[in-house]
């Protein structure tokens, strides 16, 4: 399980928690403060704070993962975020956990749009950007990479199409593998930080990174 979870009772009506993503510290705090489900538009949420500043996150559901997507780039904000995802056994623990009823807020997932998919993978980059503005990101940090790993251009071309273009139309595909015998694509910007936004295989398909142990594949 990628997630763990401490808590303690300090009275009760005052349960704290601290709740860990891949040994990364997300949230710390009261536990009712943790779940911000949004009950006007029906969306899924946590506010996260590692422990300090909060961001709002909205589950959406790809294939069988759940995807946490911010409404900005954290990463901006703090070099250390990373991506979040759940499988369907992490939603259900923490959520059982925390006295929520898993399966009803499972039915309120909504599938994820292009443009939530391309802003999660974007979020692996520090480059400033918005959800609401996804063309303008893809130009920010299309015009912020000053170069990439690989020398072959095909590929950088394919790249920077995928980063500048809508999605809309595109298919991907979740996959599931081990990323040992991959070669890592990074990009390196203006800033000096880098960003893996893919990995290839010996067949030379390409499999964007979009978090830790999360690979799509353009079908």
């Amino acid at each position: 399980m990628k997630i763990n979870l401490s808590n303690k009772q300090l009275n009760p009506y005052d349960e704290r928690l601290e709740l860990y993503y891949n040994n990364v510290l997300i949230f710390e705090g009261r536990a009712d403060k943790l779940i911000t489900s949004n009950n006007a538009t029906r969306e899924v949420q946590m506010c996260l704070n590692f422990g300090k500043e909060e961001h709002k996150v909205t589950a959406k559901l790809f294939f069988s993962k759940i995807l946490w997507i911010p409404e900005y780039n954290i990463k901006e904000l703090r070099h250390d975020y990373t991506n979040i995802w759940f499988d369907k056994t992490d939603f259900n623990e923490l959520w059982t956990n925390l006295r929520y009823d898993p399966s009803k807020d499972l039915e309120q997932i909504r599938n994820i749009a292009m443009d939530e998919l391309k802003a999660f993978w974007f979020n692996g980059n520090r480059v400033h950007g918005f959800l609401g503005m996804i063309t303008e990101w893809g130009r920010m940090v299309n015009s912020n990479i000053v170069a990439f790993s690989s020398d072959d251009l095909k590929l950088e071309n394919v790249l920077r199409k995928l980063v500048d273009r809508k999605w809309e139309g595109c298919i991907f595909h979740e996959t599931n593998f081990s990323v040992q015998n991959m070669v890592p694509i990074i990009a390196y910007f203006e800033d000096g930080s880098e960003w893996t936004l893919a990995v290839i295989n010996s067949n030379n398909e390409i499999f964007l990174s979009l978090a830790t142990d999360f690979y799509i594949k353009i079908i």
